[in-house]
């Protein structure tokens, strides 16, 4: 015998559950006798014939074989197997008989504290009868036999009791004999007899020696109860394939048929409704088949039918309720229902399918050799009770109260025997059943109970499917009804809080807690066991995670408590911070009597949340108090939020592959990840990093000395001190690391819950302002732990958050060993690429530090390119273009970054160095074109205007030596030097001062301030030529807005005029034409003029006008 077989008894205790819920429950019922177990257990179910009952008015049950009868006391109860009486079947003769024939068995009840008498009748007809199995199967008794005189090919079909004495027997030719047993002597004998009543409608046609077999025509089941209005009489009723008969049996055997009549076609008309115009719906259309029958409680009979599309196609099964009415000799079929399971022909012997009603209804009971379905009569309600291993296991027979024993409760109960698991009894709660059919028929409370039904098949499987020796089996059909997600997150809610009523009632908390953490694996397996995993949403997987992790932090919560407790006990400590908080929330709650924490633990996790604010709250009350106070709150608190946190997330990483979770967000707030929770270990954090500080400060530098495994076994108080220390630093980086956990957590939900639509805004709002909070508590959480000697941990900590700027500013940290910051950053660059590289290049050029950004390896050349591209950083990304010999693209960057230049010297060189990048890949005959010209010629344009501030400069360092050197004060002797002809005109020198100052602290000018500074100098020897700069300078202008360009060129055309003396070069008096000439030549108007034309700016001369026609309108004294 293996493990978890049924000899002797089984494994399965007698009384195990093994299925419950408000409607239905499975219990292992009796122990069966150590032969019949050894029997079943070397059975073959495919190659071996097996039957087997129970007779609850007896108390007995018998299991049959082709050769042996096996009988017991099912009601003995006691630790050892009921004794088994062993009876041989009458041996069978003729063509009729067949290894595979089983004997039809019958107890036969006697006077009270008597055991009752064995009936056993071959197929072929041969039949014995003890008087007591007790006294007969010890010996004393040899029974009776009989024989039953059937024709050539009848077979002996069925056998029912249909009075206290009285037994029918059917055969294969619808024929029926009356076995009566009666007291002779004192002893029971059993007599046959032929039902002395004419025959039915087949056997009035064929007489008994008929040598031609009906066959499947003739009568194979038999029902029997008592008559409703006559006590004394009992009705009896013949099922064929077609034929039903009724027969009313008087006490002493007494026979009348009361009515026969061919009932298949009715069936057939009452499921698939008449056929159309005068033909008749064949029933061998349908493949109808008429299977067992049962007597319901108002004398009606019941019909179990099968039909199927073909012969090989899975069957369809309903019960058709066949009536009688009084006086009347035709029945009426009164009702059928459909059954929802189907299922193909079992090939196994002995496998039609059984009805059974205890008690005549109303549950109706149809055993299969896998499955038994239960259903009640008139409503919509069925439910299936499946074997786990129907391909070894199944059920051999049955036994129920019978139609004439009253009722006490409104529970309907089958005792089954099974192949491998012993004796089993299924209840029905019949008001139940009906009134949850009642629910089903209403279409508001369809979907909700059908989810309801749903959770309570899963608590079912959730906490009897993990038995092994359990033979039910728990699997959900594809077709199931209810809403799978709610019906698990439901049950997952009720195991946290102990609410399932499945759950056992232990007093040991802690294997509570276990229990109820196996429960919730033992959900999510079974969900994920029947292919249904897919069907729960990322969501619906993360609330059934967050359910079992919450259990799991109850576990080591508890482990903490009570070890905080031992240690209190010992060294006197009165404050126990859980507790007190687990009071204070459960007060709040208004139960804050009696054993509040065993309470919580079993009934209130779910104010988890609550209880670590408390917590949190106490650090907050003993901020000012003395630092021993502080030390213990912190260090308290702390070791309570990790122990939750670290089994939470200890428990997500050892289910993730059982939850099958994905990186894709769930709109699902798990309990650590609240917002409320976030405060608390942002909190905590900053609390631990403060009292670290004051420790330091308070109880000297020593206290950081050593480490936790150096001081453990130090109790002095210095090294008590410092083991405080080291676990508060230990403390220090796994708040940061949950910390930053939950952030990562709580913008993942606020992501998923916005994109379900509900109240998106808000939700969007909070996630921007917590993404804020998040950035910054990043360095805020993870450079600190350097400080603390918590390296790796902040350099990990960055890495899984991706915090690349952290991560850039750990590896430039001076504490590092030498050599180590490099390497970590060329292994960083390899592993992140450009998230990383972006930080650190940008870090380099907020540091100054742009030697070392330009010295990147070879490798790394293209991350740098990309970097300095993508974050214009033209000033120095031209550089690194040359490295690559880019020179187009430092070319475009040089002179771009010159046009936006303001120092003077730097716009020179770049626009110099833009040239030459410029021009460096260029040929000869390149440079020669047009296009090239041109676009050199916009460059050198910019480089003449460089050179303009030059020659200032150096017009205005001759005048007034070190003006450039000291340029903050020089710009005032300068206007005294070059322009003392503004003295009268305070804004036009208060503009020249200003411009002057400019230039002189190496400040590149507009073309405007330009014109200005060159025109608003004193005639001198040198102003010609400013004139005519000044000139060339507008014309090299090609952006200045038209508006500004024509009021730009009038005022330069005016100072040109204004420059020169004009009413003396006018004085023609005594001078020849060629002098006038001479005189013209010379003034700085036609020396710009000259140049404009020159120059190629003969657009400029568009203002210009005749000095004679100018001098009407102007004079000195207008400037």
């Amino acid at each position: 015998m293996t493990e978890g077989s049924i000899a002797g008894g089984g494994s399965l205790e007698e009384g195990t559950i093994l299925l419950k819920d408000d409607i239905t429950a499975v219990t292992a019922f009796t122990r069966l006798p150590l032969e019949v177990a050894q029997l079943l257990e070397g059975s073959d179910p495919y190659r071996q014939a097996l039957a087997s009952g129970f007779s609850v008015q007896t108390g007995f049950a018998y299991l049959t074989t082709p050769d042996v009868c096996y009988v017991w006391n099912f009601t003995a109860r006691g630790s050892v197997s009921p004794i088994c009486y062993t009876f041989s079947v009458p041996s069978s003769s003729g063509s009729s008989s067949s290894p595979m024939s089983l004997p039809h068995c019958a107890l036969v009840s006697r006077s009270s504290g008597h055991e009752p008498g064995l009936i056993l009748v071959s197929q072929s007809g041969k039949l014995a009868f003890w008087n007591s199995v007790v006294s007969s199967g010890a010996g004393a008794d040899g029974g009776q036999e009989l024989a039953i005189a059937l024709g050539a090919g009848e077979t002996i079909t069925a056998l029912q009791q249909c009075q206290a004495s009285c037994f029918a027997v059917s055969t294969s030719q619808s024929r029926l004999f009356n076995v009566l047993v009666s007291s002779r002597g004192g002893r029971l004998s059993a007599s046959v007899a032929p039902f002395a009543q004419p025959r039915g409608l087949f056997g009035r046609l064929f007489g008994s020696a008929s040598s031609f077999s009906l066959g499947s025509e003739g009568t194979f089941a038999l029902a029997a109860g008592p008559a409703p209005d006559k006590s004394d009489t009992w009705n009896l009723f013949t099922l064929g394939q077609r034929v039903v008969q009724k027969w009313h049996i008087g006490e002493n055997g007494g026979e009348r048929l009361a009515a026969e009549q061919d009932l298949r076609q009715m069936i057939v008309s009452a499921v698939f409704g008449p056929s159309e115009g005068d033909t008749q719906l064949s029933p061998e259309s349908v493949a109808l088949e008429m299977l067992s029958c049962a007597v319901t409680n108002d004398a009606s009979l019941a019909i179990l039918f099968a039909h199927s599309p073909s012969a090989s196609g899975a069957r369809s099964f309903g019960v058709a309720i066949a009536e009688l009415p009084t006086g009347a000799t035709s029945f009426v079929i009164s009702s059928t229902s459909q059954m929802q399971y189907r299922a193909h022909r079992d090939p196994r012997p002995n496998s039609a399918p059984q009805l059974v009603l205890p008690h005549g209804g109303p549950a109706l009971f149809v055993v299969f050799p896998e499955a038994v379905v239960l259903r009640i009569r008139d409503v919509e309600f069925e439910d299936v009770l499946m074997l786990r291993d129907s391909s070894r296991n199944r059920f051999l027979g049955l036994g129920a109260e019978a139609l004439d024993v009253d009722s006490d409760t409104d529970v309907a109960s089958v005792s089954l025997i099974t192949l491998r698991s012993g004796a089993l009894l299924l209840e029905l709660a019949c008001v139940e059943a009906e009134d949850l059919a009642q629910r089903l028929a209403s279409p508001s409370e369809r979907a909700l109970v059908g989810t309801e039904r749903l959770r309570a098949k899963l608590e079912q499987a959730v906490f009897y499917g993990d038995n092994t020796l359990n033979p039910v089996s728990f699997e959900l059909p594809q077709s199931f009804e209810g809403d799978l997600i709610t019906a698990a997150e439901r049950l997952s809610s009720q195991i946290v809080n102990s609410a399932s009523v499945s759950l056992e009632d232990v007093v040991d908390l802690r294997a509570q807690l276990a229990d109820r953490v196996a429960r919730l694996r033992g959900l999510i397996g079974f969900i994920a066991q029947n292919g249904l995993l897919g069907k729960l949403s990322q969501t619906s997987r993360r609330h059934l995670g967050a359910d079992a992790e919450m259990l799991a932090a109850a576990i080591d919560l508890w482990q903490y408590s009570n070890a905080f407790m031992n240690t209190a006990r010992q060294t006197g400590i009165s404050a126990n911070p859980l507790a007190e908080s687990i009071e204070q929330v459960m007060g709040d709650l208004g139960e804050g009597a009696g054993d509040v924490a065993r309470l919580f633990f079993r009934e209130r996790l779910e104010y988890l949340n609550s209880v670590l604010e408390e917590v949190a709250a106490r650090v907050r009350a003993a901020q000012g108090t003395s630092i021993d106070v502080r030390s213990f709150e912190v260090l308290e608190a702390n070791r309570i939020l990790l122990t939750a946190y670290q089994a939470a997330h200890r428990c997500r990483k050892d289910t993730a592959e059982l939850y099958r979770f994905t990186p894709s967000q769930a709109a699902f707030e798990a309990w650590t990840c609240t917002a409320g929770n976030i405060d608390v270990l942002e909190a905590l954090f900053h609390a631990t990093e403060d009292l670290l500080r004051e420790r330091t400060r308070e109880l000297g530098t020593s206290v950081d000395a050593g480490s936790l495994q150096l001081v453990v076994a130090d109790t002095s108080a210095q090294g008590l001190a410092q083991r405080a220390q080291q676990e508060l630093k230990s403390q220090l980086a796994d708040l940061a690391a949950h910390a930053l956990s939950a952030f990562e957590d709580r913008l993942a939900y606020l992501q998923a819950a916005a994109g379900t639509g509900s109240d998106a805004n808000t939700l969007d709002r909070e996630r921007e302002l917590l993404d804020a909070r998040y950035r910054s508590a990043r360095p805020q959480m993870i450079l600190p732990l350097l400080a603390v000697g918590r390296q790796e941990r902040a350099f990990g900590l960055a890495e899984r958050h991706r915090d690349f700027r952290t991560l850039t500013e750990l590896c430039h940290q001076p504490s590092l060993a030498s050599g180590s910051g490099e390497q970590r950053i060329r292994h960083y660059l390899r592993l992140y690429r450009k998230d990383f590289a972006f930080e650190l290049y940008g870090w380099y050029v907020e540091q100054g530090k742009l030697r070392k950004l330009l010295e990147q390896e070879e490798s790394e050349s293209e991350l740098l390119l990309d970097f300095l591209e993508s974050t214009d950083n033209a000033r120095i990304g031209w550089l690194h273009d040359i490295r690559l010999a880019r020179y187009d693209e430092a070319s475009d960057k040089l002179l771009r970054v010159a046009d936006a230049e303001q120092g003077l010297a730097e716009k020179k060189l770049m626009l110099s160095l833009g040239k030459l990048s410029h021009i460096a890949l260029l040929t000869e005959q390149q440079i020669a074109t047009a296009k090239e010209q041109q676009a050199i010629e916009v460059i050198d344009d910019q480089i003449d205007l460089t050179n303009v501030h030059q020659r200032l400069l150096d017009a205005f360092e001759s005048a007034v030596p070190g003006a450039i050197e000291g340029a903050e004060l020089s710009a005032e002797p300068v206007v005294d030097a070059v322009a003392v002809s503004l003295q009268g005109l305070p804004t036009l020198r208060s503009l020249f001062r200003t411009l002057a100052a400019q230039l002189l602290r190496g400040s590149v000018l507009s073309s405007e301030d330009l014109i200005d500074l060159l025109t608003l100098q004193d005639p001198s020897e040198s102003a010609s030529e400013n004139f005519t700069t000044a000139l060339e300078v507008f014309i090299r202008t090609k952006d200045l807005p038209e508006a500004r360009s024509t009021a730009c060129l009038s005022s330069l055309w005016l100072r040109l005029y204004l420059s020169d003396d004009w009413p003396s070069i006018t004085d023609t008096t005594a001078i020849s034409d060629d002098e006038l000439t001479e005189r013209l030549r010379s003034t700085n108007l036609y020396a710009a003029l000259l140049s404009a034309a020159t120059n190629g700016g003969a657009f400029a001369l568009r203002d210009a006008r005749r000095p004679h026609m100018l001098m009407l309108v102007l004079c000195r004294q207008h400037v």
